[in-house]
Formats: structure tokens, sequence, C-alpha cells
């Protein structure tokens, strides 16, 4: 082995095969770029590069750590060689990679040191600009005890927003991401130390922000802000999906209430840009994202990983356990309390004579939780849960990605069974909410926070568990998206499909049902017609206030949507419409605060 702090090449040695041939064995080497001695919060490219693999597929793993800690996950097993890291705190720093053999699960090492340097060197607090046009890195110079955050506000504009605080360490700089803010617009920053003797403040400093990209969509203010709309909820965050299929890109974007772009984040590599779907925000300032065809990544404000598994690695995991295919991340994926991470995969099965006659491929959903090292430690497969003779309620077909289903592997076509959307953590039992689309069917599961058996608690919707009370005549959801429970209430989004299957002029509603688990039984409070139809897509949230906030996601003539915020009775107090599909899109307090 050799070392030096670029660079370290790890090697196996020879391996034997066959009668007297010897081929070398698995080796990988890993360099940066650019080479080590730079600021903190620079990009820095780590690519590994492998041999004696015999032209076999090989699959890396990086991880990083500070000296003296234990390693992190930074990207699970996948067959790109290069991961890009980027850390905020100066020091030394460990990168290891891991290759392994496709075929032969034949592995080996690399590690390398790298050393950050502090922006902030002096007594003054320094201002950088990132890749993102829109985001700056503001680098304080070290406190010895206390919080600090930064403060930053539009020249001109009597309104400001913070960062969260972040605690001093000793001789150690603070580097925090300020995300927010308008294109070619000036800002001033300023950050506030608060410590058990009181609170000081760095000097103003200012930061000028950069232009859009031309591909990022404007907001069209169709309802304007009233007294009655939620202004603590202030930013628009716009998680886009299936434009693709348009010709179209679904990097997401945030903007303020007036429909203004005021932070957006689109992806290196080139196709990426075209499938992201970002599934939720996650307090602090980082978003959990799907990427194709088969990535799940957390990412922060200025679009730097901070970690990424594939299906590749869930797969390996898995193999012992789960018999039927895994096919790729897609839909959802939440942050627990317990820093877990909760997502959905697709999974198929052959099966004869009960959806179809003979053989017919299914596709169902694995629920995944992932710990903090994103490591598989309990799953959910509907297979093993629901009755798989009950049919998709409108007997969807699926024939890959671009019809907004997942890659298959038994067949062309399969039966879109459940097509899971969306999942909720129920603290107050421990147990999971999902919404399967397909089904037309809200479920509560038996999680037992990481312990359950995964059985079936209830089914909520059209021939479920519960009764109905309403004087509609077609009542329950259909094909809908985003519901949410607080023990009390269901808010959900209802797409309608299965309605407008009979009813060509039936549009999609935003529904509030009281819930009375006891005696399975929900009374529909708010049933309020959108007036336009949603074919697909869609999110429905509770405000700070009490309002509501639906998202019309998939509306024609298009693609457009539409993010709407009515009072508790339904009347309309905001509309944002917005040029392109929309899977979802989230009323958030700032980028760092859903």
């Amino acid at each position: 082995m050799s070392t030096t702090m670029g660079a370290v090449v790890v090697s196996a040695g020879l391996l034997t095969l066959g009668a007297g041939v010897a081929q070398a064995a698995l080796s990988v080497t890993l360099d940066p770029l650019p080479p080590p001695d730079q600021p903190v919060g620079t990009v820095i490219r780590w690519t590994a590069t492998a041999t004696g693999h015999d032209d076999d597929p090989v699959l890396f793993r990086f991880d990083a750590a500070p000296l003296g800690r234990p390693f992190r996950l930074l990207k699970d097993y996948y067959l790109l060689s290069f991961a890009d890291w980027t850390p905020l705190e100066e020091g030394v720093y460990l990168f290891k990679v891991t290759a392994r053999n496709w075929r032969t699960g034949e592995t080996a090492e690399a590690v390398a040191g790298y050393r950050a340097r502090r922006r902030a060197t002096g007594t003054v607090p320094v201002v950088s600009s990132t890749a993102n046009p829109l985001v700056a890195l503001y680098s304080a110079p070290p406190c010895p005890s206390g919080r600090l955050r930064v403060h930053f506000r539009a020249a001109g504009s009597p309104f400001g927003q913070s960062t969260p605080f972040q605690s001093c360490k000793p001789g150690v700089s603070l580097n925090l991401y300020v995300a927010g803010m308008r294109p070619e617009t000036s800002y001033s920053l300023q950050h506030e130390l608060t410590t058990p003797f009181g609170t000081s403040w760095g000097p103003v400093l200012t930061f000028l922000t950069g232009s859009l990209p031309e591909d990022v969509p404007q907001g069209a203010l169709l309802d304007a802000p009233d007294r009655h709309t939620s202004l603590a909820d202030s930013v628009l965050l716009h998680s886009r999906a299936f434009n693709v299929a348009v010709g179209g890109v679904d990097y997401p974007v945030a903007t303020d209430l007036l429909g203004r772009v005021v932070w957006f984040h689109r992806p290196t590599i080139p196709s990426i840009p075209r499938w992201t779907v970002v599934t939720r925000p996650v307090p602090g300032g980082t978003f959990l994202m799907t990427a194709p065809f088969n990535l799940l990544r957390e990412f922060d404000v200025a679009g730097n990983t901070v970690r990424e598994t594939s299906v590749f690695a869930i797969r390996e995991q898995l193999r012992s356990q789960v018999d039927d295919p895994i096919g790729m991340f897609h839909h959802e994926a939440i942050r627990l309390p317990n820093g877990h991470t909760l997502a959905v995969a697709s999974v198929e099965r052959i099966v004869t004579g009960v959806q179809d006659p003979g053989p017919v491929d299914v596709l169902g959903d694995i629920v995944l939780d992932l710990d903090e090292d994103w490591r598989v430690v309990w799953y959910w497969n509907s297979f093993d849960f629901l009755d798989v003779g009950r049919k998709a309620v409108l007997d969807e077909k699926c024939a890959g990605p671009l019809g907004g289903c997942t890659l298959l592997f038994l067949a062309e076509t399969a039966n879109d069974w459940t097509h899971t959307n969306s999942i909720q953590y129920l603290p107050g039992d421990g147990s999971l909410l999902l919404s399967m689309r397909n089904q037309d069917w809200v479920i509560k599961i038996d999680y037992g926070n990481g312990k359950g058996t995964g059985r079936i608690l209830w089914r909520m919707g059209r021939d479920g568990d519960f009764t109905i009370d309403s004087d509609d005549p077609d009542p329950w959801f259909t094909h809908q998206h985003d519901p949410s429970y607080d023990g009390q209430s269901l808010l959900v989004y209802d797409n309608g499909n299965t309605r407008g299957a009979v009813d060509p002029a039936a549009n999609s509603r935003g529904q509030v049902l009281r819930v009375d688990e006891a005696l399975r039984h929900v009374t529909l409070d708010l049933n309020l017609d959108l007036g336009h139809y949603s074919e697909a897509e869609g999110s429905a949230q509770r405000l700070s206030n009490g309002n509501y906030h639906f998202l019309s996601g998939l509306l024609a003539p298009g693609p457009h949507s539409q993010s709407i915020e009515v009072l508790p009775g339904g009347e309309r107090s905001y509309v944002l419409g917005l040029p392109t599909i929309t899977y979802r899109s989230f009323r958030m307090k700032s980028l760092y605060e859903p």
C-alpha cells in the first residue's frame, strides 16, 4: 500500500482462476479534484479507478469522516465511479471508496486524506458565492460558546429572514448556507451570536445574487394574498415531476407568495434534471429526492449531496429476505423523528389465475426503513399483507417510467396494482399511513416504531373498513394524493379518477374527514370542489393559521398546476399558477422550516 494526502491504492493481490491461469485481483485507486487544502465549501470530486475486474461491471461506495471519527455514508453502491463531496468544517478528513465486482462479489478499498481550510482567517466574517446563484456561503470566525445564525434582507425591503442557529465549536469557524433570495438582487447579511452573556452582532456584509437558468418556470399570481392568507408560510416549494414526458425538466423550484423565484436545484449530472422528484423537505435545510432510475438522495440548499443510496444497494441487503425483484424508488421518502428515512420502492411478482387468466406480472410496493447510514432495518412488502386478488380499481397497467410507473424486470407490461404515493408516520401509536392510489385506499399499518408486524390495522375508502356520513352521493376520495392524519381528521387531495370514469364532468376535490377509529366511521367536514380536474399529482397541507393548502398538479390545457389556499370553510384566499406539472407543492416558513 502507498499513501499520500491525495490518494491511497489498495489491492487484494492475485487470484488463481482454473489450472495455472493467474489474474490480477480487483484493485482501486482514489483521487480528488481539486487537490487537498481547499477552503471549506469547495465541491471536491473524488474519482475511483478500478482494475482487475476483467470488464465485469463494478459498483462503487463512498464514505467520509473527519479524522478520528467513524466513517459515514456519502454514496452507497452504484455504477458511477465518482462522488462529489463538500466539507463545511476545516480540518483533516478521510475519504474511502469500496469497489465491488458485480459478478463475483469481490471487493477492494482505497482510503485518502484531505485537508480543508477555513475561509474566515481573521476576525471578520466572509461571504462567498456557491454553484447556485441564489445561495451564499457565510463563514464566521470561531466562537468559543453559544449559537450563531445569519439574518439576511433584500436592499430596500423591511422584511428579513434568517438561517437556523448553529452551535459554536471552540477553534472552528462556522459556515452556513444562506438561501431564499431572489435573483439579481442585493442582500445585506449579518450574523447574530447568542451566548449566556448576551447577544452580539457581526458587521453587515453584502451579497449580489446571480441570474436564473432559462428553463426555470415563473409563477403567475391568479388570486393575490389577502388578509386571510397565511403569510407565515411564505415560501412555496414546487416539486415538479413527469414534465420529461412532454419534453420538459423536473428539478424543484421555490417561489415567494407573489410567484417570484427564491431558490431552485438543478443537479449537475445532465440527465438527472429531467427526472428528479423532491419527495419532502427536511427540517434544517435539506431535501429528500428520487432520481433516475434508482437513486434516493438527500441534498442541502446549495445542492450538495448529504447522502445517497441506490436500488443496487437495497437489493443486496435484502437478497436473502425478499424474493420479489425491487425495481426503483418512487413517489415518497420521509424523515422520521429518530433520524431514520422511510422510502417507497417498487416490487414485482408473477401471479397466475388471480388478477387475469393465466400468468400476469403484478407491480406492488415495498416500504423501506433506512437507518442514519441508510441501511435497511425494517421493510413492508405489499404482497405479504394485501389481497393480490383485488385488482387496481381502474385496471391500470404499467409500461415504464414515461407512464408514471417504474422500471419493469419480469415483463414488458404489468398490472399497476397498488401505486403507493405517500407515507405518514403517526407518532401517537407509532404506526404508518399509506396512500394507495390505484386501490382508492388509505391504509394504516402496524409499524410499531420499527418493530411492528406490518399487519393492516384498517383500510379507509370505498369498500374499506369505514362507513361515511355525507349527503354527497359519491363521498369517498379516489386515486388520492398526500393524505395526512392528526388522530382526529384526515386531510386529503381527492383527484377523483374513479368518479371521473363515470362522470366526465367530475372535478377534483379538497377533503377533510373527521375520523372515529373506534367506531370505524368518518364524517365529511370539507368536500371542496376545486373547479377543475387533476388526473394525477396533488398535495394537501394544513397551514399554520388553520387554513388548507391544496395543489392541483396536472391541469389542462397545459401542462400547468395551481397551488390553492382556502379557509376552513372552503373560501379561496390565494392561488398561484405554475406552467409545469407539479407532483407536490409545500408551503414553508423558509427553506429551512417545512
